[in-house]
């Protein structure tokens, strides 16, 4: 992803990133807990993650002594993504929040089948609020929080 971040910095004329790469796999009795699709299922269920470049910064830790490392900024060329997987049996999907740009995408084929929906102005929280409150699919995935904290999240139910 790097060097496709690389590529648009360096050309502007791109129409768009590539190399973008999601992982999913076969879970075998996927507990859905009450959500949408009801209980226990087998299912593809995407993986969830976090991915973070901090840029071009240089970091200082003095030895023995516990160091938090910020999560960098857009004008050192930061950039980081969060991966979140539906919980859904019948509505199975990914999101993908950037937290520097402070946007999501959902990608979910019984929603839309063609193209991703895009959530603007948005924390890692409201992301997914938004996602259950206007399609009904509840997300779970690892957040970046504040500039030095990563959790895992699920949406309200």
């Amino acid at each position: 992803m790097r060097h496709a971040f690389r590529e648009v910095i360096d050309d502007e004329t791109l129409p768009e990133v590539g190399h973008f790469h999601i992982e999913v796999y076969l879970e075998h009795h996927f507990a859905n807990t009450g959500l949408i699709g009801g209980g226990p299922d087998s299912v593809f269920a995407y993986e969830f993650k976090s991915e973070w470049d901090t840029g071009n910064q240089v970091f200082s830790i003095n030895a023995n002594e516990a160091t938090a490392l910020q999560m960098g900024s857009a004008p050192y060329g930061a950039y980081g993504l969060s991966y979140f997987r539906s919980l859904s049996t019948k509505r199975q999907g990914v999101a993908v929040h950037f937290p520097h740009a402070n946007f999501g995408i959902l990608m979910c084929p019984q929603v839309d089948c063609e193209k991703a929906i895009i959530f603007k102005d948005c924390v890692p929280t409201e992301f997914l609020d938004q996602i259950l409150a206007t399609y009904q699919i509840a997300m779970e995935g690892v957040a970046v929080l504040s500039e030095t904290k990563f959790q895992l999240i699920r949406s309200e139910r």
